[in-house]
């Protein structure tokens, strides 16, 4: 397996804005791993998305065009020791809905989440669906909610979540994605 990566940041008033590029090359896809997140004084945010492709040439396309976009926006290169330099204290969505008693409502998500958790979720129809979750982690389980609290298993479903968000996303883009 081959990495390639960039960092590249923004710095804020409180805050500075980063985003941590890498490509995962592998036999059979390479993988644009896109690390969105804040470097604070006292802990470091993520969240990771990632975008297949099937050619490594393909993928570090993206990776620049990524880049040159970021930069177009005021972000510079940095090293990539920058996102060290914090005791490792990452936030994920996990941990944000914790602090809002285990619930995400619409008024924490972007527009475009909240589309996608409405339609991922069947909110639209009044009908609440977990059936990644449930197959993923409630397997053997008597109910979902017998699945434990913890960031080791929103670790293990949030690839299938992103998954769905991305094929939801390529559907949306093409116009095929229902409204």
């Amino acid at each position: 397996m081959d990495k390639i990566e960039t960092v590249l940041a923004k710095q804020r008033k409180t805050f500075k804005d980063y985003r941590h590029l890498v490509i995962t090359v592998t036999k059979e896809v390479c993988i644009v791993n896109i690390i969105k997140g804040r470097l604070y004084a006292d802990k470091k945010t993520m969240n990771p998305i990632y975008e297949p492709y099937p050619t490594k040439q393909e993928a570090v396309d993206r990776l620049t065009e990524l880049a040159d976009e970021l930069k177009s926006k005021g972000f510079s290169e940095e090293p990539r020791e920058v996102l060290f330099q914090i005791p490792e204290k990452e936030i994920y969505v996990f941990d944000k809905a914790k602090n809002w008693d285990g619930v995400l409502s619409s008024k924490e998500l972007s527009d475009e989440a909240d589309e996608f958790a409405r339609e991922y979720l069947n909110i639209q129809n009044d009908v609440y669906t977990a059936d990644d979750f449930t197959n993923v982690r409630a397997a053997g389980l008597p109910t979902i909610y017998h699945v434990e609290d913890s960031i080791e298993n929103y670790q293990i479903i949030e690839p299938v979540i992103n998954a769905r968000y991305q094929a939801w996303k390529r559907l949306k883009d093409s116009g095929a994605a229902s409204s």
